[in-house]
C-alpha cells in the first residue's frame, strides 16, 4: 500500500513537472498606447517643433537602482 501511494505520488510530481515547462502562451500582447501633445501656454495650440528637437524621457519607477530611461521622440506638430 505504502509502494503504490509512494508511486501515485511520484507520478503526480512527474506530471506536474512536465506541465509546468510547457510554453504554451494564449494571452494576447497589450495593445496600450501613449500620445499625447505639446501645448504652448500662451496660445493653447501645439508647439510647433522641428523634428526630433523635442523629446519626452520616461523613467520607470523600480527597484533597481539604474531604471533605463526611455525617450520618446516628438513630431514636428508637437505630437507625440
Amino acid at each position: 500500500m505504502k509502494k503504490q501511494l509512494s508511486r501515485l505520488l511520484l507520478l503526480g510530481i512527474g506530471v506536474l513537472a512536465i506541465s509546468a515547462c510547457t510554453k504554451t502562451d494564449n494571452y494576447e500582447g497589450p495593445n496600450a498606447s501613449f500620445e499625447g501633445r505639446l501645448i504652448d501656454v500662451t496660445s493653447g495650440e501645439n508647439l510647433q517643433t522641428s523634428q526630433g528637437s523635442t523629446q519626452i524621457r520616461l523613467e520607470q519607477i523600480s527597484w533597481s537602482a539604474t531604471p533605463s530611461p526611455q525617450t520618446i521622440p516628438s513630431k514636428f506638430d508637437g505630437t507625440f
